[in-house]
């Protein structure tokens, strides 16, 4: 049974990852939450976590065996083939997170957060919103799976990276081939000049879409600034316990490539 988890774990990480790179129309469909059977306002990775959640029935302890089972058969992969089994743990991991963090320890906590997720009322709270915040104070990526030259830096090394920025992007490495100043830069300026005509998350990406296409940008640099826009790709932040304490619903390796860079302050959707 645990296997069977395991690879249907797999197949709907193999999904997430086949709309993740889509172009054109198909992501901003994405984007829209359109045509979604899940809660609006969630990161593009948090609706296929909570499409995991459905297929497993809401069933926890499923999941956490599942998510022990893909970690494990990656390891007996090549490093091509390891990928895919460590997106599909954390997909698992984020379906547990999901409710963990909200509901506690308390298996009856959990099982009425699982049917709210599973079972939701239209609900205004539940919608995205974007924030300007500190990058240093952003929380620890948990899953660099994607990237061999990224380590976790600790508080001390944070704050020493605000004091010394690095500015010269690197070849490692998708992530570290940007320049996140510029692209942090230019995120908040959009998101400046769309929120003028309010409106959803939806909308004002829309537009920033369209500012980003009359700016005059290099190619690198406006797909850059609008994947900390996007409602489907962005930095998704979300509390979890308390409003003092975050969890990343998304984003990992941009987050870890920024507090590298020394980047102060970005663009990042807060999850309810």
């Amino acid at each position: 049974m645990v296997d069977e988890d395991a690879l249907l774990a797999r197949l709907t990480a193999r999904q997430c990852w086949d709309a993740e790179t889509l172009r054109g129309p198909a992501t901003e469909r994405l984007a829209s939450n359109e045509n979604v059977e899940l809660p609006r306002g969630l990161a593009h990775q948090g609706r296929y976590a909570l499409r995991l959640l459905n297929l497993f029935d809401g069933d926890l302890g499923r999941l956490r065996a599942a998510a022990l089972r893909c970690r494990e058969l990656a390891q007996e992969e090549d490093s091509h083939r390891q990928a895919m089994w460590m997106r599909a743990t954390d997909l698992c991991e984020q379906a547990v997170a999901r409710v963990t963090t909200r509901a506690g320890a308390d298996p009856d906590h959990q099982q009425s957060y699982v049917h709210r997720l599973m079972h939701p009322e239209p609900d205004p709270a539940e919608e995205l919103a974007y924030r300007v915040v500190w990058v240093a104070t952003l929380p620890a990526p948990h899953n660099l799976f994607r990237a061999s030259c990224m380590t976790p830096l600790s508080t001390a090394q944070r704050w020493a990276r605000q004091a010394r920025p690095t500015r010269t992007p690197r070849s490692c490495c998708r992530y570290h081939a940007v320049d996140w100043h510029r692209a942090s830069r230019g995120a908040r300026r959009l998101l400046r000049q769309a929120r003028r005509g309010a409106g959803p998350v939806e909308e004002v990406y829309r537009r920033a879409r369209a500012l980003a296409a009359r700016a005059g940008w290099d190619t690198a640099q406006r797909e850059a600034a609008l994947s900390l826009l996007s409602p489907a790709e962005g930095i998704i932040v979300s509390p979890e316990d308390s409003p003092a304490r975050w969890f990343l619903l998304n984003g990992q390796h941009r987050t870890q490539a920024l507090l590298e860079a020394g980047v102060r302050r970005t663009v990042v959707l807060r999850a309810p």
